[in-house]
């Protein structure tokens, strides 16, 4: 049952997931932000792909996937948050809960701030790469 509320406050409705957890609230909007540049580069790939700019679309598959794996880490690990500081708030002591807490804060402080940077770097749509002569 906790992890279903878990799931609605951060798949669903994130305003939610901010009252719930007000000391997680700057994670998950990291997250949220995350999110959504995630779907913008997303179209935008896909409308280079529709448009016949398939290049474009290849140049930028690695970024993008490194981009939606630093995102589905820190979910995941953001799952995990929430569920440490609920353990927290029922009483327990132990430094498990509280060490994956702070984890999550680093990775969401530390390596998700990378995908704007990648997300940015797809989006100026440089082909440099490609015009290289042999």
């Amino acid at each position: 049952a906790l992890h279903d509320s878990l799931k609605l406050s951060l798949h669903t409705t994130y305003p939610d997931a901010f009252q719930t957890h007000k000391q997680l609230s700057k994670q998950i909007a990291t997250l949220k932000k995350s999110i959504d540049s995630i779907a913008q580069v997303a179209m935008k790939i896909a409308e280079w792909g529709m448009g016949g700019n398939t290049d474009q679309s290849l140049l930028s598959a690695t970024p993008f996937l490194e981009a939606v794996g630093h995102a589905t880490l820190g979910h995941i690990l953001l799952e995990q948050a929430v569920l440490a500081h609920d353990k927290i708030k029922e009483g327990s002591t132990d430094n498990f809960y509280s060490n994956k807490i702070k984890t999550t804060k680093f990775f969401v402080a530390n390596i998700m701030p990378r995908i704007q940077m990648l997300a940015k770097c797809i989006l100026n749509e440089d082909k440099s790469a490609l015009e290289l002569e042999y």
